[in-house]
């Protein structure tokens, strides 16, 4: 209840209703795409992106809208988290705009940038939300006096074992799915280069890493500063403050 007297179970429930949703677009999107475009008959395509440029372009563009939205619209725990989840939802709606260089045919300057744009706005997208499904791992708030080294731990979820809003099985597959997407975007470039054909795997891999790590997380009620116990009362409690 808000000190007005209101019900703010509404909000809570629209608040958990969009990491859903974002969960869900991230895991679904590869399984629509593929499927789609097989029931169509055009086969499976050598990448993501590259379904921009079969009859499932609208969904392929219109799920990444939808993300990029979402994503803004999140308010996450503390500035960290809301600069993260905005740097993903601009780059979503960048990946959605710009499509990838085109595999076949004559390929325009004009293409071969908008495809480098397309690369990097993917790779700041999968790079933020891999820092972000580490940092849902966070366990403990952060105290004020640690040295540099530690609070960069923190900030990426590596907190010290004790008291938290997440099983040790959520832990798991926060941190699961950070290290997942992060090594994902780390050999993404290398596999281009290299003309392999496990773009889309990693790519679907990736997505549904994420989508997994979003949708635990709609189920989960977050903790936000200035709610619940005060430092002080915690501590009177024998409790720590909690992050979400």
């Amino acid at each position: 209840m808000r000190p007005d007297g209101s019900d703010v179970r509404p909000l809570v429930i629209s608040y958990l209703t969009l990491r859903k949703c974002v969960g869900g677009i991230g895991a679904l999107l590869p399984f629509v795409l593929l499927v789609g475009n097989e029931l169509i008959g055009h086969g499976t395509e050598p990448s993501m992106s590259a379904y921009y440029y079969t009859p499932m372009r609208n969904v392929w563009v219109g799920a990444l809208c939808a993300l990029g939205l979402f994503l803004i619209a999140y308010d996450g725990w503390d500035l960290p988290d809301k600069i993260i989840t905005n740097l993903a939802g601009v780059s979503a709606l960048g990946v959605a705009l710009c499509p990838t260089t085109p595999l076949v045919g004559q390929v325009t300057l004009l293409e071969m940038t908008v495809g480098t744009f397309h690369l990097a706005f993917a790779a700041v997208t999968f790079l933020m939300l891999g820092l972000m499904s580490l940092r849902f791992a966070t366990r403990t708030a952060m105290p004020p006096d640690l040295p540099l080294r530690k609070r960069i731990g923190y900030a990426l979820g590596f907190t010290p074992p004790g008291d938290s809003t997440a099983s040790d099985v959520e832990v798991a597959v926060y941190r699961a799915s950070g290290f997942v997407i992060l090594v994902g975007v780390a050999i993404f470039y290398p596999m281009t280069k290299a003309g392999w054909d496990w773009l889309l795997v990693l790519e679907a891999v990736m997505l549904v890493s994420f989508g997994v790590a979003w949708f635990l997380k709609g189920t989960t009620l977050p903790r936000q500063p200035g709610h619940g116990p005060a430092p002080a009362q915690a501590q009177a409690a024998g409790r720590r403050p909690m992050a979400p």
